[in-house]
């Protein structure tokens, strides 16, 4: 199961053993990235990571390696945030919470940012960071060692890299008592690359120089409001993934989904998301129907046994658009669109 799948398994927080945070982070968009983080010859804490482009050469790879990229303009995902350690009663999905201060040179340019009420997430290639609302995901001493100080505090080492495919090494701290942070990294990627000891060398330096604090909001191609069809945000999701094609050979440099829905599982469910260009794909479901919304191709439609409405513009402003609403009956989809006020290429 990879990142995605573990970040949309449901919308209602999970308890704290529901979900293997840290490995959702650090497996990141594995099956998807088409670029790698390859690195080599790491020495000690001095020299974290030296970019090793010849690994690639070596290996028959004609693919280019991203230029190493000095920490303060490493491309995010998110807005910066300001220095801080205030633990939030819960995250608001639509604000930025964490950001990477610092990442090894040569890191794909792959970014990714998944916000929630308990937990927000960034990546970074096979590098993560994850915030928690209070008593979510400590780290307990049964499956965790002791780790270096960080940023003043003892941390705790979780390594499952010996479980091969999925193992992950994870540094996690109190940034804020009762509230706890990690750095992650996939050890399955970097296994090939780097040491066990070069690996944790990196994320106990991205421990120490992550940014954390309520920013600026995140951003979004359209604008998302706190609530939609009475229903708070639950669930942001924003992919930059430059260089990929999907499944149908196009390019999608980015992908957007806003979801919104009642923290006790009403069934209630609206979901908002965006991606680039407006290739109608062949694959439609059976309920679906052709139409147009504002001269722009569309399709409609409503799933009676699943209570889903859905309509979906292809075009709009450069970008395909769709909206699906679970449990507020025929048309209310259509209602979000017309409210959805969406902003001009290149947000």
């Amino acid at each position: 199961m990879d990142t995605r799948e573990l970040f949309e398994q449901a919308l209602q927080d999970a308890p704290a053993s529901g979900v293997d945070f840290d490995r959702a982070i650090s497996e990141g968009r594995r099956t998807r990235r088409v670029r790698r983080l390859v690195t080599s010859g790491a020495a000690g804490l001095g020299v974290l990571v030296v970019l090793a482009a010849g690994v690639l050469a070596s290996r028959g790879d004609s693919r280019a390696l991203p230029p190493a990229t000095p920490p303060s303009t490493v491309p995010s995902a998110t807005a910066t945030v300001a220095p801080s350690a205030v633990l939030p009663e819960e995250f608001d999905p639509l604000i930025s919470y964490v950001d990477f201060g610092w990442l090894p040179p040569g890191t794909t340019e792959d970014r990714s940012v998944n916000a929630r009420r308990s937990w927000v997430a960034v990546q970074a290639g096979p590098f993560g960071l994850g915030l928690y609302t209070k008593g979510m995901n400590a780290p307990t001493p049964a499956d965790t060692t002791p780790g270096p100080t960080v940023r003043g505090v003892p941390s705790r080492w979780l390594d499952t890299s010996a479980r091969g495919q999925g193992g992950m090494f994870a540094l996690r701290w109190e940034y804020a008592p009762g509230g706890w942070a990690s750095a992650s990294a996939s050890a399955s990627e970097l296994a090939p690359h780097m040491t066990a000891e070069e690996v944790k060398a990196v994320l106990v330096h991205m421990a120490e120089t992550e940014r954390i604090g309520a920013g600026q909001p995140i951003p979004l191609p359209f604008v998302a409001p706190p609530t939609m069809l009475g229903l708070p945000v639950a669930d942001v999701v924003v992919d930059h993934t430059p260089g990929l094609v999907n499944k149908d050979g196009r390019p999608q440099a980015w992908s957007v989904r806003v979801a919104y829905g009642s923290p006790g599982g009403s069934g209630q469910l609206v979901t908002v998301r965006a991606w680039p260009g407006a290739e109608i794909p062949k694959d439609q479901p059976p309920t679906a129907t052709r139409t147009t919304v504002d001269g722009h191709p569309a399709t409609v439609g409503y799933t009676e046994s699943t209570k889903d409405d859905y309509v979906t513009v292809y075009g709009a402003d450069g970008m395909t658009t769709g909206v699906s609403v679970t449990g507020l009956g025929k048309g209310s989809s259509m209602t979000v669109l017309q409210g959805l006020k969406l902003l001009p290429a290149g947000w």
